[in-house]
């Protein structure tokens, strides 16, 4: 029996629902929601249209089913649902039936190719390896989730070569594997069969799908397309042994037991091999180095078993660029190639290194000097914001007042927003974050007040969700690639972790020490900003008017939100890191600074930034390196590596050194954490309904925070007040001792204060406490002396006594 060497028990390992198709059941969109346009090709088992979404006016790829068995549709589309999002595989859109001919159809995104008779004649050396290895990326995600493609060859490679974009497409073949199973070896085209297939062993493995690669490289590189052109299957294995020998045909057969049929043994006949050097003329020479020669040679093999897995083809790919990069330089036959092949191979994390047109590249710089500017803005309010409020004399009972109306701005008005974004265009509401910004520097500066603070909860609620929305929505519209978006994703939430920093020193190099003489130098600076920003934003784009009516995006809304489970468990994980995060930033100095500890925070705040920073910089690693397991499963990890972290801190007393660890540790996954829900949305999400989803998600977080903060106002106003009855029995005398237990989150009586009445000094009553914390692992107890001072409304004010 034959295993496969890599990625054998992938299926095996997970849950049934993951590979049973057969039980699959399908939701069918519109079909009236597309029009077909033209022509664009044809298979055995389908045409293909070009067509137009009339929702968005966007392009796409309708493939029409012709008549099969419901097996092999169910199964083509579990397998793409399955690969949704992967490195350079072809994206489903939408299912869709007929609702008379019940003829079902596939939606595809829009893929601007060139015919491969076209284009391939025309690749240089590079281009041949570049593309080579972007088909490698797709082949080994493929591999990796437990699936073999069984179809590869030219025609199922669709290549936009102006924007150097790969999508392997046609997975109508596709299977998933599973070790020991028999398969049909009536699968791929003839021209691209593996020996497995020809000589009829069915428990082939994902090295069918390298073989066909192989194919396909010796047809790019010898220019001679097919490169193994039989006439029929029984001529396809003659032409094969012509090339690779019988001897090497007669061990393969051999070792797995095989025999061929008398007729076709003496068709076969006796063959010697033929050195690849044989295939090397004048029109293709300058495409043929020895490293190509040899990455062919671990392709085209009989064994599959000796075959290169898509993993390894990749790294020999980097191997043989270093070689070149490191060895002699006389003996690379081209440094400067050799050099982009290498950088290429890396796959860096650079965005510049995926556009390739003007447009993208100016489009992509100029957002991130945007988002950087809008950062720094949030950063500031971050930073200084408490100092402004006790700038105004807000007291803490206030404090938490403030904040309160902010999270139910967020709520109330913030939770919808999003929804207006979608309709009326992200950049409006781009442009809106930063003239609230502007108003509420303007309104401090002129009337010296803080009253309209509460509308920046408004401005970082499209912050959360507006930004990322307009530069997915308008890098789709460019011709974006899976991999700049990905890129672009780490480097907001990077850059966005650098900023607050930035702000956090333009804040201390304003204020100069001085809150109360330089605090308008704040506000100043914040209303520059504001105004750069807006200048940029009305000059820099053009925004093209949203065509959706609002009652498609209801029910495109409905489809892929309200009636999708996974879009549900999406919102579910960002409301979760929304409330952790807003907790964090509330509690984490008083965790800090808990028992008279003294720290500097200023200096602990940008650390936790540039672990987070530290997290999104490991981002880019998890997809250009092969993997096994799917984004969930890293999220889910992540998670629980949070979760732990932050239990740790709330069920004991910790030291600095350890609390600020897992601190960091808690910003390190976060940085990880939200580039892959951003690439879940985008992998999930329509782009037309991005932004009401991201704002809709929040809900549940900003009501559970809202929940808390009135709770906590509420205490806070019950411990630091007393009411008329409380004040009468004081004055009478009646209790000269009172005991007081506080309930904390753990057993009530854990902590205890002790109040003694000391007795009336002036206008006064003075009392003495102790307070001692019994939960601690080394119980701590703080003493004093209060006065109590009567005030107006027959309330008791407490004060420190001078």
């Amino acid at each position: 029996m034959s295993k496969a060497r890599v990625y054998a028990d992938v299926n095996v390992l997970r849950p049934r629902e993951y590979w049973d198709y057969e039980n699959l059941t399908v939701q069918w969109g519109d079909q009236d929601d597309y029009e077909v346009v033209r022509k664009v090709g044809r298979g055995k088992y389908s045409e293909v249209f070009e067509g137009i979404n009339v929702n968005s006016n966007e392009r796409c790829i309708i493939k029409i089913l012709k008549p099969v068995k419901k097996k092999k549709i169910k199964r083509e589309i579990k397998i793409l649902q399955n690969l949704c999002g992967g490195p350079n595989v072809v994206k489903l859109l939408d299912i869709v039936r007929d609702q008379h001919s019940k003829t079902p159809s596939l939606i595809f995104e829009f893929v601007n190719s060139t015919d491969f008779k076209v284009l391939y004649p025309t690749l240089t050396d590079y281009d041949i390896r570049y593309y080579i290895y972007e088909l490698l990326k797709a082949l080994d995600y493929c591999h990796s989730q437990g699936i073999m493609h069984r179809d590869v060859k030219p025609h199922n490679v669709m290549i936009d070569h102006e924007l150097r974009k790969l999508r392997l497409i046609d997975w109508g073949l596709a299977e998933f594997y599973h070790p020991g199973k028999e398969y049909n070896v009536r699968v791929a085209s003839r021209y691209f069969k593996g020996p497995e297939l020809l000589v009829d062993l069915q428990d082939y493995d994902y090295s069918l799908d390298m073989w066909s690669l192989g194919c396909m490289f010796a047809g790019m590189i010898f220019r001679k397309e097919p490169f193994f052109y039989g006439h029929d299957n029984q001529d396809q294995l003659v032409k094969i042994a012509k090339v690779l020998g019988t001897d090497e045909l007669n061990a393969y057969l051999h070792k797995y037991r095989l025999e061929l049929d008398p007729q076709l043994e003496a068709l076969v006949g006796r063959h010697s091999r033929k050195p690849w050097s044989k295939f090397v003329n004048s029109d293709n020479q300058h495409l043929v180095s020895p490293e190509a020669i040899d990455f062919l040679d671990k392709l085209l093999r009989y064994d599959h078993q000796d075959r290169l897995t898509a993993r390894e083809a990749m790294i020999n790919f980097v191997d043989e660029a270093i070689k070149c990069l490191f060895g002699p330089i006389v003996k690379c036959p081209a440094p400067s190639q050799c050099l982009l092949t290498y950088l290429m191979s890396l796959h860096c994390a650079n965005v510049l290194d995926h556009a390739s047109s003007a447009s993208l590249l100016r489009f992509q710089r100029k957002f991130l000097l945007l988002f950087a500017i809008s950062s720094v803005m949030e950063g500031l309010w971050a930073v200084f914001g408490e100092y402004e409020l006790a700038y105004y004399g807000f007291s803490k009972d206030q404090l938490l007042n403030v904040i309160s109306v902010g999270f139910a701005v967020s709520l109330f008005i913030g939770s919808f927003i999003g929804v207006l974004s979608d309709l009326l265009g992200h950049k409006k509401l781009c442009l809106l974050f930063f003239l609230l910004h502007l108003l509420v520097s303007l309104w401090k500066l002129v009337f010296g007040t803080s009253t309209f603070c509460i509308f920046l909860s408004l401005a970082s609620s499209i912050f959360s969700f507006g930004f990322e929305a307009w530069m997915v929505v308008e890098q789709d519209k460019l011709g974006q690639r899976q991999e700049v978006l990905n890129d672009m994703f780490w480097m907001m939430t990077f850059l966005e972790s650098a900023s607050f920093i930035g702000s956090q020193a333009l804040a201390n190099y304003l204020i100069d020490d001085n809150v109360i003489r330089n605090i308008k130098s704040l506000w100043i600076g914040a209303a520059v900003l504001a105004v750069l920003a807006v200048g940029l934003v009305t000059r820099g784009w053009q925004e093209a008017p949203q065509t959706s009516p609002l009652k498609d995006y209801r029910v495109s809304f409905y489809r892929h939100v309200i009636s999708a489970k996974r879009i549900w468990l999406l919102s579910w994980a960002q409301s979760c890191i929304h409330f952790s995060v807003a907790a964090f930033w509330i509690l984490w100095a008083p965790s800090i600074v808990a028992d008279g500890r003294e720290v500097s925070l200023g200096l602990i705040y940008p650390c936790l930034l540039g672990s987070k920073m530290l997290g999104s910089t490991g981002f880019p690693w998890f997809f250009h390196v092969p993997l096994v397991l799917r984004t969930e499963e890293y999220l889910m990890y992540a998670f629980s590596i949070m979760g732990f972290a932050l239990s740790i801190v709330a069920y004991d007393y910790q030291e600095i050194g350890l609390l600020v660890t897992l601190f960091c540790l808690f910003q390190t996954c976060l940085g990880m954490v939200l580039p892959f829900l951003a690439r879940l949305r985008t992998t999930y999400l329509p782009n037309e309904i991005r932004g009401g989803m991201m704002s809709l998600s929040l809900m549940p977080a900003n009501a559970a925070i809202l929940f808390l903060l009135v709770l906590s106002s509420v205490a806070y106003m019950v411990a630091h007040c007393v009411d008329a009855p409380d004040c009468d029995l004081l004055s009478r005398g009646y209790p000269e001792h009172y005991h007081l237990r506080v309930v904390d989150g753990c057993k009530a009586g854990d902590d205890v204060m002790n109040l003694e009445l000391k007795g009336w000094r002036g206008d006064g009553l003075e009392v003495s406490w102790v307070f001692r914390r019994r939960r601690r692992r080394r119980p701590a107890w703080m003493a004093g002396c209060w006065r109590v001072d009567s005030t107006a409304g027959g309330c008791l004010e407490w004060r420190w006594r001078d």
